[in-house]
This record gives C-alpha cells, sequence and structure tokens, in this order.
C-alpha cells in the first residue's frame, strides 16, 4: 500500500484548509497604484508601487484600511519618483523600500515615524532632502 493512501481523508482535509487559509491571508490587494497585504489588525502594508507619477501624496488609507508600512523594496527601481509625502499613519520604514529610486530627490516622512531600516533609501543618488 502507498505511504499517501495510509493518510486519513480528514487528515488531507484539514492539511489543504490550513494551506489554503495560509495562502489567503498573505494574499495582495490592489487599490490604485499600490498593492498591499493586511497585518494581523487589519492595517494595510504597502507592497509595491504600481504608478509612474512624479509627485506623490499618499492617502493615509487604501480601501478604508489605514497605512502603517511601507514594505520591502515597495518602490525599488522606480525611476519616476521624484518627491513623495508619506501619510501620517506610517510606523515603519522598511528594507530597500525606496532601493535605487534613482530620480527621488525629496522625501517628507512623517512625524510618528518610528522605524526606518538599513538600506531603505539605499541608491536614491538624486536624493537631496528627507523632511519630517
Amino acid at each position: 500500500m502507498r505511504a499517501w493512501a495510509k493518510v486519513p481523508i480528514w487528515g488531507l482535509t484539514v492539511f489543504l484548509l490550513l494551506f489554503f487559509l495560509g495562502t489567503c491571508a498573505l494574499a495582495e490587494n490592489v487599490s490604485g497604484n499600490y498593492a498591499y497585504r493586511l497585518n494581523e489588525e487589519n492595517q494595510a502594508i504597502v507592497t509595491r508601487y504600481l504608478g509612474k507619477e512624479k509627485s506623490i501624496t499618499m492617502n493615509w488609507h487604501l480601501d478604508h484600511h489605514v497605512i502603517v508600512e511601507i514594505g520591502e523594496e515597495a518602490f525599488a527601481g522606480n525611476g519616476s519618483v521624484e518627491e513623495i509625502v508619506l501619510p501620517a499613519g506610517i510606523r515603519v520604514i522598511r528594507t530597500n523600500a525606496f532601493q535605487d529610486c534613482t530620480a527621488l530627490r525629496s522625501v517628507q516622512l512623517p512625524q510618528l515615524l518610528e522605524t526606518v531600516e538599513d538600506g531603505a533609501f539605499w541608491g536614491c543618488t538624486a536624493l537631496e532632502k528627507i523632511t519630517n
């Protein structure tokens, strides 16, 4: 008898259910020019910027979820963005979030920002001004 045939059907059902639910929890949503996922508190983490605008003033929410984090490499490699104003709810900017944004000249950070991880602005060769 094959090894997989010895697994009770309920065991296989539980495994598939857990796998499916785990995959859905990490699902990426899209709102406007942003892809995002939700954290445990139902808050938005920006995972990718999809637009080409030169000047961005980010809204404080995506689909009624407060934005609290700019994820790893969310804007990485974007050659269009020259200036960005981040909303007040952002608490964390992850590693390489703006890596190689070579046109980025100006960033306005929220006053209550708690963490900017290493390399968040690595390779931003035009960056002249960071304010909060």
